[in-house]
């Protein structure tokens, strides 16, 4: 429930901030400033209906060790096949580009091979 209350919340920070800069572009508009007033009022109401923070910071969090450590050793078994994942997919990109670049090198092959290369490999 408070999850949706601060999401509404944070959708009338926006919707503010977007009048206000509506405003600023058009400061004649009295219907904008009007609107800006109103979306004010609905801001302090939806503050006014979400948990005091307080609630949050005096609120003791308790787990059991084995818990904390199925947990701990899930995030690190995650992090690391994605590291593993990232590796393979780097070295593939990589070794697609050296392919690519060879094959480049192998249709143009004469105009390639420098002078020097022809004389070392006819000796």
């Amino acid at each position: 429930m408070e999850k949706n209350k601060v999401g509404n919340f944070l959708q009338l920070i926006r919707e503010y901030n977007n009048i206000s800069e509506q405003c600023e572009l058009d400061p004649g508009n009295n219907l904008l400033k009007l609107e800006l007033a109103a979306k004010s009022l609905e801001l302090q109401i939806s503050k006014n209906s979400l948990v005091e923070i307080s609630v949050f910071e005096n609120l003791h969090l308790t787990t059991s060790g084995d818990v904390f450590l199925e947990v701990l050793l899930s995030n690190v078994k995650g992090n690391a096949i994605s590291f593993q994942q990232w590796v393979k997919k780097t070295e593939h990109t990589l070794k697609s580009r050296l392919v690519n670049k060879l094959n480049k090198l192998k249709i143009d092959f004469p105009n390639n091979m420098t002078p020097y290369t022809i004389q070392k490999m006819s000796s």
